[in-house]
This record gives structure tokens, sequence and C-alpha cells, in this order.
């Protein structure tokens, strides 16, 4: 299977934030292609894993930065936002460092998610000043936007928030109205929550699965404090976003990722997944019983390690032919070649190939099937069948050889009986009788090697029936 690392990126890169994750010793474990792309748009530096974090960090933010995460090594979370000036202007950013635990409960890493709030703080600044160009702002969004004072009286929203409160709790939200008296007193609590953390100037983001009267769907809250020129406190916001379609998405990949596990787990026969280079990627159980090897000691392996080694460059040849000229190979093709356990032992298999592509990287799916015994019977009833023809040439060319000989003497006997040369004939006779028993011999020797096919196949016992 897939390395934690490799997943983590896998899964990471999907994302729209900034990730990064960071050992103790501020090393980068790992980071997503957001970020890499961020600092090599704006600012202009190539992010490489294994180095040291803090020379990206900004020097506007470098002492911020060395206190979140000191933070976060004694176990704190910690959201910030920096205006950060560039050459080209200024981003505003947000910055969430936590802190990540191994089982015992010691921190072993920490999570350094950023997003550029640019636009949100522009908007949160607007709102005191500019209140009909930020309404109109707003109410081209799409998100449910919402800003409160700090009595959770509303202090702005868009035409979204007036639909979506209208649809959950049949009120229409205004201006001045309390946010809380029409919600859920079950969602009340995370509110509560939230909106303290923002009042003390920590933002949150989470999910959450929404009901409306008319079904459920899945939404993206963010809850910000919101400031006044001078740097005072002025409310809260709360950006809902629906993210259903995506959430359901994973959902739905999530449970496709089950079932083709279980698919595999549940397989009689071995089944290996290769990357370009023939690596395997993905192995199910049956391929460790049939090969006598364990995940671990085929993981990452070149196929090369279940082929004789003198079929080596002959398959290295037909890796390259094949990845430039991909196609289905089904069983019962003549894809038969030959295999090797951990034991030493060759076996004979036969293979149905599939290909397929994630994220423009070619994959190979190969089903292998065990048929070494079907082969060797094969070849067993191919030598018994050679025997068949031998005797049955015997019997219809030597064996009537001698045998005329005797019919034509025991005539020949018979017409001159009177005669005193017969024992010359006799003589003859004899001879061809010899030559007759030592070709039965022949032919039972020949015969004798099919008793214990006969037994295995059950053919005498059919001719008896």
């Amino acid at each position: 299977m897939l390395s934690n690392l490799a997943l983590l990126k896998a899964i990471i890169d999907n994302t729209s934030e900034y990730f990064v994750l960071l050992s103790p010793e501020h090393k980068i474990l790992v980071f997503n292609k957001a970020y890499e792309e961020l600092h090599k748009s704006k600012l202009n530096t190539h992010m490489k894993q294994d180095d040291d974090f803090r020379k990206y960090v900004h020097p506007q933010n470098y002492e911020a930065y060395m206190d979140i995460f000191a933070r976060g090594l004694n176990g704190e979370s910690s959201v910030i936002q920096r205006k950060i000036h560039l050459d080209s202007g200024h981003i505003w950013m947000e910055f969430k460092m936590k802190p990540i635990y191994d089982q015992s409960g010691l921190v072993v890493g920490l999570t350094l998610t950023s997003s550029e709030i640019t636009h949100l703080k522009q908007t949160q600044i607007e709102l005191i000043h500019k209140h009909d160009i930020l309404r109109g702002i707003m109410d081209s969004s799409k998100d449910n936007i919402v800003v409160l004072d700090m009595d959770y009286k509303v202090l702005a929203l868009n035409k979204v928030a007036v639909s979506q409160y209208h649809r959950a709790y049949g009120v229409k939200l205004k201006i001045g109205d309390d946010y809380r008296i029409n919600i859920n007193p079950i969602n009340v609590k995370v509110l509560d929550e939230t909106f303290t953390k923002a009042l003390g100037g920590e933002s949150s983001v989470f999910e959450l699965e929404r009901e409306f009267p008319d079904g459920k769907i899945w939404v993206e809250v963010k809850v910000d404090p919101v400031y006044t020129h001078g740097n005072k406190l002025l409310g809260v916001s709360r950006i809902i976003r629906d993210i259903d379609k995506r959430k359901k998405a994973e959902l739905t990949l999530l449970e496709s990722e089950e079932k083709f596990r279980k698919i595999l787990e549940s397989a009689s026969v071995p089944i290996l997944i290769l990357d370009k280079n023939m690596n395997i990627v993905i192995v199910n159980p049956e391929t460790e019983i049939v090969f006598g090897y364990n995940h671990d000691e085929l993981y990452n392996y070149n196929l090369h390690k279940l082929i004789p080694q003198r079929f080596h460059d002959a398959h290295a040849a037909y890796e390259h032919s094949y990845f430039h000229n991909p196609k289905s190979y089904r069983m019962g093709m003549n894809r038969q070649i030959s295999a090797v356990r951990k034991d030493g032992k060759e076996i004979i298999v036969e293979v149905a190939l599939n290909y397929f592509t994630i994220k423009s990287e070619q994959f190979i799916i190969a089903i292998l099937q065990d048929i070494t015994q079907r082969v060797r019977s094969e070849q067993k009833i191919s030598m018994q069948l050679k025997r068949f023809e031998t005797i049955a040439w015997l019997q219809s060319h030597k064996v009537r050889k001698p045998l005329a000989n005797i019919l034509g003497l025991i005539s020949i006997i018979d017409a001159e009986k009177e005669k005193s040369y017969n024992q010359e004939y006799l003589d003859y006779l004899k001879e061809s009788a010899e030559e007759l028993d030592k070709i039965i011999q022949q032919i039972v020797d020949h015969s004798a090697d099919l008793e214990d096919y006969f037994e295995e196949t059950g053919f005498r016992d059919q001719q008896i029936r």
C-alpha cells in the first residue's frame, strides 16, 4: 500500500489551503502543491522537503512564527492573521498551527495551515466605511456571510444569508436581530464556542451537515474576528460555504476505496497493482499466500522479484513495449509466464493485465492465476497420448507381420500334412511366434506407465461400467 506520507501528500494536494507538515526541529516533512506555488509565484522561493522551514518564513512573520511554533510544541493550537508586504503590494494571510501527537500523547510534529484572506480582510475593513460597497460585494458572493456584534446582533448580511436563514427557520433575518434566537439549541453550543474564540482573536473553521426542512447539505463554517481601522474589535464574521458536492464526492471516494479494498482482500487469486516503473504498490492477501511473502517484503519492490532471473532481460523489454502500447489482456489469452516463490520454487501463472490512469500517472493491475498443476497435467496427458500412438503403431505394423507368417505357415502345414519336410515349417512357425512374443512384451512395457494415469483419471472404472 502507499506510504503514510505519500497518502497524506495525495490528500492535501487536493485542498485549496496551503499546508505544510513540520518536525519538532522545523524540518519540512511534506507540503502541498498550493504552498509550493504560493512560494514560487509570490515569494519567489522554491520549497524543498527536509529543508529547515524557518528559511522560508517572511521576515515580517518570523517572530510570530517562532511564537506559535513554541506554543505548538507545548500542545497549544494557534491562529494568527498577518499582513505581508510584497514588491507587488500586500496580502493578508491567516496561519493555523496545530500539534500532532503519537499514541503515547507526545508531540511528534506540527501542521501549519495557511490561507490567503486578503479579500475577506478587505471586506471586513470596508464594512465600517463603505457599507454600500460591502453590501454589493457580499451579495455577489455565493457564500452565506453574516457579521455580528459582540452581543450576537446582526451588523451586516448578504442575500444568501437571508435566504438560507429563512429556509432553515422560516424567519427573514435582518440587521439588528439576535442571530441566536431561532437556532436549534444543539447548534447554539458550537456557535457560542466559536464566537467566544473569535472575540479572543482566534479564528475557527469546521464542517458540518446542516439540516433544512427540505433536506441536508454539507457546509464549511469559518468564524473570524472583525476589527476597525484602529484595530478595535468590532464583532465576528460567519461565512458559511456550501461544500455539499465536494463532501459527498469525498465520502463517495472513501466508500469506493473501502469497496475496492474489500474486493482485493476477498479475491481468491493474487492481484497486484504496479506503477509505471513496474514497482509493486498494492498486493492482496492471496498474493502473500501464493508467493510466500508478506506485504512489507513486496511493497515498492520491482515485479522482477517474482520472475526467475533468467527471464529478467526479456521481461524488461516487454515492459518497455507494453507502456508504449498498453492494452488489456484477459485470462485465457495465453499470457502464461514462469514465476518464482520466496522459497525459490517456480510456478506457472496465467496473467490478466489492464491499465488505468490517476492524475496523469499510469498504473497496471495484474491478476494472476497459478496454473502449475493444470500445465503439468496437460503435459502428462500429452506424454500418455504419445505412448498410445506408439502402442497403436506396434499393433498395426509389427504385430501383423509375424502373425501373417504364422498364419501362412499353418496353411502350408495343413495343405502338406504327409510331407516329410514339415519340420522346417514348424521351425519357421516357432521363430515367428517368438518374434510375436517379443513385440507383445514391448507393448506391455509401453503400457506399464499408463497404470498411474488410469488410476488418476478413473479411465479403467469408466471402461468397467
